[in-house]
Order: structure tokens, then sequence, then C-alpha cells
């Protein structure tokens, strides 16, 4: 090879290591020590794990002694209250800050919008509390795990996960086990190492199309009402109890529910877990539309 080959690589090789280095000697000062001080309202743009440390119900960055919530959009904290705040998620209140609140320990949210039973109990805690990573600060376990189940959509997400089984193979027990744990019980290797790339990504895309996430949320519309407190008030689309399915694809859904539970309590043995059944708007209200009269 040429000389002046063989220098041109070697300062591409330079540039390139130093380029590696650098970035992940921002990523770590960035998600080790600076997270604390940046703004909650950046929340949205952090990766899976960065957020967890940035939330707000909780004595310290790190979290301790800690309930872990899993589930959809109502672990994750959208819905009136960060409708009240117009998507300031500094003055968000939502149930990991009541029940801070009433008990004096750590809350930790992983829950994400749309998820259904694997998403809650299967891919967030294997991505979060098992997919360690030294640019962050050690993440114990948690104390207690609270698993939210929404009667409005949850079985009709599952069904998604059973679907996509039955494409290739018979909805069995043994099957679902297999399933799951090859396609969402497996940390991504090296995920948490493109983190500070994703963060710039997604804050990249914000500054170009200024879309605000908390405007994505289910607001109330004055099409639809229904009656609180002797009052009449406008509601989003009222999600129900699924109904409609039939009886087999209510059993292959709650098929996915029992072995998720099943992989979180066979990997958080130490945490006492607890399923606390969220009933859909539409088993809670009566319509305040023609519906309601009598």
């Amino acid at each position: 090879m040429p000389p002046a080959a063989k220098s041109a690589l070697a300062n591409a090789a330079l540039v390139l290591a130093s380029l590696a280095a650098a970035y992940f000697v921002i990523a770590f000062l960035l998600f080790r020590f600076v997270l604390p001080d940046l703004s909650v309202n950046l929340r949205p743009h952090f990766p899976d794990l960065a957020e967890v440390f940035a939330q707000t119900s909780k004595a310290g960055t790190v979290p301790r002694d800690y309930i872990a919530l899993l589930g959809d959009s109502y672990a994750e904290g959208q819905g009136d209250g960060l409708l009240n705040a117009r998507g300031d998620r500094a003055k968000v209140f939502h149930s990991a800050h009541v029940l801070r609140r009433l008990t004096g320990r750590d809350v930790v949210s992983l829950g994400v919008g749309g998820a259904g039973s694997v998403q809650a109990m299967v891919r967030m805690p294997a991505r979060i509390l098992h997919g360690g990573c030294f640019l962050y600060p050690r993440l114990e376990p948690p104390r207690q795990i609270l698993v939210y189940f929404y009667e409005g959509n949850d079985l009709e997400e599952n069904g998604y996960v059973v679907n996509m089984l039955a494409q290739n193979a018979a909805t069995t027990r043994e099957n679902m086990v297999r399933y799951i744990g090859e396609r969402y019980a497996r940390p991504p290797a090296f995920r948490c190492y493109t983190d500070l790339a994703e963060t710039g990504f997604k804050m990249a895309h914000f500054l170009a199309t200024n879309e605000e996430s908390w405007e994505t949320l289910r607001k109330p519309s004055a099409h639809n009402r229904v009656i609180a407190n002797g009052a009449t008030h406008p509601a989003p689309a009222l999600q129900k109890p699924p109904l409609e399915l039939d009886p087999r694809a209510i059993a292959a859904s709650l098929l996915v529910f029992d072995v998720s539970l099943e992989w979180l309590r066979r990997n958080f043995e130490a945490a006492a877990i607890t399923v606390v059944y969220l009933p859909s708007p539409a088993a809670l209200y009566r319509h305040g539309g023609k519906m309601a009269d009598p």
C-alpha cells in the first residue's frame, strides 16, 4: 500500500477513534451528572432509562427502595394532569406523585402509552431494569411493583401478540412463553450506547417540527359527554370493556397477560407484585347525551 494511502487510513482511524471517545465522554457526563439539572420538559426526548432518572416522583436522581408502575398511559402519567399543565411535565400530578405523597417512598413509572401486557410487564422491565449500562447510575430492582391492567384496550392490544404468534405457530402456552422470551425479554445489545444519538435526533425532530407530544392526547369533545357529580362534562371517546371479542380471542389475550405476569414474577422474585384493575370510562360514568334520558 502506498505511504500516502496508509497515512490517510491512519488519519481517518484517528479521527473516528477521537469522535467515538468524545461521544462516550459526553454521554457519560450527560447521563451520569448533568441529567438531574436538565428541564423536566426534556423528558419526552430521553431514551427509556434516562427518562426514569429524570422523573420527579422520587427524592433523588436514583430511586431507592422504590415502587415501580408498569402499564400503558395510565402508568406513564398522561391524561388530565398533563392536559391541564399544557404539556409541562414539571407540573404533572399523576398516580406516581399520589403514591409518593401517600407512602413517602420513591415511585418510578416504566409505563408507556399504548402498551399491552407484554410491553408493560416484559419489554420495559427487561430494557430498563435488566439492561444496565455504565453510562448511567446503577438502578436497583424495585421493592414493589404495581401492574396497571386497563379494561378499555389491554386485551385488544394483546391480540396483536396473539396474531403474530399465530402466523407461525399454534397459540399454546408453551409457544407463547417461547415467543415472548425471544421477542420481548431480551434487551437490545449495546442499545444504551446509542442513547445520546437518539436524544439528539428526538430534539432535532422537535425543533424542526415543533410537535408537542401532549397535543396527541385524547382531549375532551363537545360531542361526547358524561355525568359526574350531577353535572354534564365533555369527555374523549369512551373506551369500554371488550364485549365484542369472542371467547377464544379473550382467552388468547388473557394467556398473553398470564405468561407476561409469570415472566415478571420469575424475574423479580423479591418484589411484591400487585395487579391494579382499571375499569374503562364507559363502565364508570353515565353517558350525558340522549342515552342518559329516562
